[in-house]
């Protein structure tokens, strides 16, 4: 009944605000433009050679800079995701014999090693996907419309969450007031106190105090959460919706959770959970970016901080079962 209201109450406070929303893109395309690049064929080539755009257009520093750090960290990511996959004895896909290992069968170092893949590849994709929205909006910038072509410079976009104009804001208050009303709703008071009162707690399978068990999940949460809200929000708000339209940017938001279902230890109802929240996030997120002249502050912001808290509390509620080495937009609790 919790979630319900929650789905129904971002839902609702879309609803509302997107029927004064005007529309993102502007006509103002100016005439006599010399000869195009190749839009569709750099922006599709950008996703295998990030920053390919950018170079294209003139905009070096940017492009090499993106080019240099996104194939690396998403290459070294996914290797250590896919190692773990294929070996049997890293308790992924058949639970560990090791005596040390957690309750789902995974050994403490496979964990560890899952975390760093996992946070490597996030931002891998981060870049990646911001290479993407800066191609767009230089090409509209140099050959398409002007009026479409303001974009957030990479290090805003990194700073989002933390700017002030981003964090008072009610855009990002509104989805931290749920999750507050809905942990308070279900009794979590209990749980953060039932955690401090233990001498140790497990995080990632090794034993810290309570105080430091917490601050090593904040850490590493934070950085998956920074690293997702970037790459979800440059892509399905600063490039998705304004080429293709909020339905498309709603849909692959929600879909992109999809893939979960295939993968080793998932649950089907918390992927379908996810993905029904995905895409009332990006009906939320997409209201916002418009609201806000096309920004993404506002909108990395609030994943950002709702994801980061999420997290927590979920850890803090069952430390041995929490998704340590994931963070995603969810309304379980």
């Amino acid at each position: 009944m919790r979630k319900a209201a929650a789905l129904l109450s971002c839902l609702l406070v879309s609803l509302v605000l997107l029927s004064g929303q005007e529309a993102l893109a502007v006509d103002d395309r100016p005439e006599g433009r010399g000869p195009e690049p190749p839009y569709g064929a750099l922006l599709l080539a950008g996703f295998f050679v990030p920053g390919i755009g950018e170079i294209a257009l003139g905009n070096g520093t940017e492009g090499y800079a993106c080019l240099a750090s996104a194939l690396p960290l998403t290459a070294i990511g996914a290797g250590l995701l896919f190692y773990d996959l294929m070996d049997p004895a890293s308790g992924m896909l058949v639970p560990s014999d090791d005596p040390s290992a957690l309750p789902d069968g995974r050994a403490p170092e496979t964990l560890v090693r899952q975390y760093v893949g996992s946070a490597l590849l996030a931002a891998g994709l981060g870049i990646n996907f911001y290479s993407a929205y800066a191609f767009h909006r230089d090409w509209q910038s140099a050959y398409g419309n002007p009026a479409n072509a303001k974009r957030d410079s990479f290090t805003d976009i990194v700073a989002a969450p933390f700017l002030p104009r981003n964090f008072f804001s009610y855009e990002t208050a509104l989805p931290l007031l749920i999750v507050g009303a809905a942990a308070l709703g279900s009794g979590r008071e209990s749980s953060i106190a039932d955690y401090f009162a233990s001498e140790r707690q497990p995080f990632m399978g090794y034993w810290m105090s309570p105080a430091g068990a917490l601050a090593a999940r904040i850490g590493t949460a934070g950085f998956l959460a920074l690293a997702e809200a970037v790459a979800t929000e440059t892509m399905f708000r600063g490039l998705v919706l304004e080429r293709d339209g909020p339905v498309a940017a709603i849909s692959l938001d929600a879909a992109r959770h999809l893939p979960d279902l295939v993968m080793p230890g998932s649950s089907a109802g918390e992927t379908w959970s996810d993905t029904l929240a995905g895409a009332v996030w990006g009906l939320y997120a997409t209201v916002n970016i418009g609201r806000d002249g096309g920004r993404l502050g506002k909108a990395i912001s609030a994943r950002f901080w709702y994801s980061l808290t999420s997290a927590v509390l979920d850890y803090v509620e069952n430390p041995w079962n929490a998704r340590l080495a994931s963070v995603s937009v969810t309304f379980r609790w």
